[in-house]
């Protein structure tokens, strides 16, 4: 199967995840949504997005959901995630848009570094964009 950074640029589709306030940091808020599909709580994942994503139709909110169950896979073909690393955590000048580097750790002894954008909203809270292509 393909490597589970590749299967979140597999498909065409930005979503943005809601995950926190802005008294998180933008590593804590990437760190938590990563944890909640290595939990199988992705339709929690996916409930807590924000409002437009909320709006989805039921053809979208399928999609949203059988590619959170892609990621909840690959992490579980590798016995789990055993551990998450906030490696780096960059903020843009104007504090508007972040990146955020996850060490993976797994189950199973592999790694993986993952790149996790986010985006300030106007009500002070950080999301996760998954870019999904």
């Amino acid at each position: 199967m393909k490597k589970f950074g590749f299967m979140l640029m597999a498909f065409v589709v930005v979503v943005i995840m809601s995950c926190s306030g802005s008294t998180e940091k933008p590593g804590n808020v990437a760190k938590d949504f990563y944890q909640k599909i290595a939990e199988g709580k992705c339709v929690e994942a996916l409930k807590a997005t924000n409002p437009e994503a909320a709006s989805a139709s039921e053809e979208e909110w399928a999609m949203l959901e059988a590619i959170c169950g892609k990621m909840e896979s690959a992490i579980t073909e590798k016995g789990g995630l055993k551990n998450i690393e906030v490696v780096s955590e960059t903020i843009s000048e104007d504090g508007k848009t972040a990146t955020v580097e996850l060490k993976c750790t797994f189950d199973d002894g592999s790694l993986e570094i993952q790149s996790q954008k986010l985006v300030m909203q106007e009500n002070g809270k950080w999301q996760c964009v998954m870019d999904l292509n």
